[in-house]
This record gives structure tokens, C-alpha cells and sequence, in this order.
């Protein structure tokens, strides 16, 4: 929980608080949005006996605040069941973009327990330009990225001739096997991911090498 918390000045100038708040309401909603319970996402859970005891008033009191801020001034939203408030308009008055702030923001949405909270807050934040489940998207995305890199498994030797029996190569297939055995199936200073890829690079270096040794037999300066 953060020690302090910011509020934007223009706070002083919306034009509901000037035009419906008492002296009263001002200071109850200064109180709900930096109150020791608030968190980056404007909802939190509270209690009755918890505001009783932070603002010095009585349990009527705050009862009758609750109910005129939610039916008449429609600025929180308070859930019975599960002792949550939730602020609005509080992102008008706190928004930040700062990276540290939103990921802050994700790790507190993940637990705020009434539903259709969490649903007014999901909506709000796209408003906003910002998916509560972007961060979380991304990673998922990274994750999925990482799980499809092939897990690279070494060819038996049966593998290695049918392969090359399809493809009518003529590779030697023990050769190709002890070949990369040796180099500990590394291509230059990566490992090995595909084999048959390896197979088909050998195909071409081996059409190679049979041109250049035509090329040398057919040299009029060929020793004999």
C-alpha cells in the first residue's frame, strides 16, 4: 500500500463538486480516495466500523454519506457483500501511465471480488486506452510463443535413412549421424532445431561438391 496519494487539482474545479457538494461531501470524498485502504484502482475493501473510526463520524452518519453518494451524487458504488467501495469517477481525479502504476494496477484489479465492479473497471480503463488485460495478454502471448519452439530431438538412425529414402538424396545416413554426434549437433555456435532441415543443407552442399569434382575431372589441366 502506497504511502501517499496524488489528486489531481482540478479536483477543486469539476463543476459537480461545485455545484452538489456540501463542505461535508467534499470531505468524505477526500476522505474515500485517500483514505490508508485506497489502491491505485479506486476500489477497495472497507468497513462501516473502519470509517466510523478514521473520520470521527458516527455509523448514521456515514450510512447516510454512503447512500447520497451512491443514489444522489452517483459517485461510489458500495457492495454489502463483500465490504468494497468503488470510486467512479477516481480515475479522472488519479490517472497516471506510468508503467510501475498499471502493472500495480493489474496485480489489484485480479482481486477485487464483486463482479460488476470489476466489469465497470475493465470497461473504463479501455476507455482510457488501457486493457486491464493487456500486460497479462502479453505474457500470455510470450508464454505461447515459447511452449511452440520445437524441442529439438536427435534422429534415430531409421529416421535419418527413410528420410532420405523419400527424398532420393543418396546421403549416407551414418555418416550424417556421426557427422553432427561429433559437433554435438550444433549448427555453428547455435544448437541444432530441425534435422531435416540439416538433411536438405546437406543436399545442397552435396550437389555442390559433385559439380565442382565433375568440373575438376573435366579440366583439360587435370594431372593424371
Amino acid at each position: 500500500m502506497a504511502i501517499y496519494r496524488k489528486i489531481h487539482t482540478n479536483f477543486w474545479e469539476d463543476e459537480k463538486i461545485i455545484d452538489e457538494f456540501t463542505p461535508e461531501d467534499k470531505y468524505f470524498m477526500l476522505y474515500l480516495m485517500t483514505n490508508p485502504h485506497v489502491n491505485q484502482i479506486g476500489c477497495y475493501q472497507i468497513t462501516i466500523r473502519q470509517i466510523e473510526f478514521e473520520t470521527g463520524y458516527n455509523k448514521e452518519t456515514i450510512i447516510k454519506l454512503i447512500t447520497r453518494f451512491e443514489k444522489t451524487l452517483k459517485m461510489i458504488k458500495y457492495s454489502e457483500s463483500t465490504k468494497e467501495i468503488l470510486i467512479l469517477n477516481w480515475h479522472k481525479y488519479n490517472w497516471s501511465n506510468s508503467p510501475k502504476v498499471l502493472s500495480c494496477i493489474e496485480k489489484e484489479f485480479k482481486t477485487i471480488k464483486n463482479k460488476d465492479f470489476r466489469y465497470y473497471i475493465d470497461t473504463l480503463f479501455k476507455q482510457y486506452e488501457y486493457s486491464i488485460h493487456t500486460q497479462t495478454q502479453e505474457k500470455e502471448k510470450e508464454k505461447e510463443k515459447e511452449n511452440n519452439i520445437k524441442i529439438f530431438k536427435k534422429p534415430t538412425l531409421e529416421e535419418v535413412k527413410k528420410y532420405c529414402l523419400e527424398r532420393g538424396n543418396n546421403i549416407d545416413a551414418e555418416r550424417f549421424i556421426d557427422s553432427n554426434e561429433a559437433k554435438g549437433w550444433m549448427i555453428g555456435k547455435n544448437k541444432m532445431k530441425d534435422w531435416k532441415a540439416a538433411i536438405r543443407t546437406w543436399e545442397k552442399n552435396q550437389a555442390k561438391w559433385n559439380n565442382e569434382q565433375n568440373q575438376e575431372e573435366k579440366s583439360p589441366y587435370r594431372m593424371a
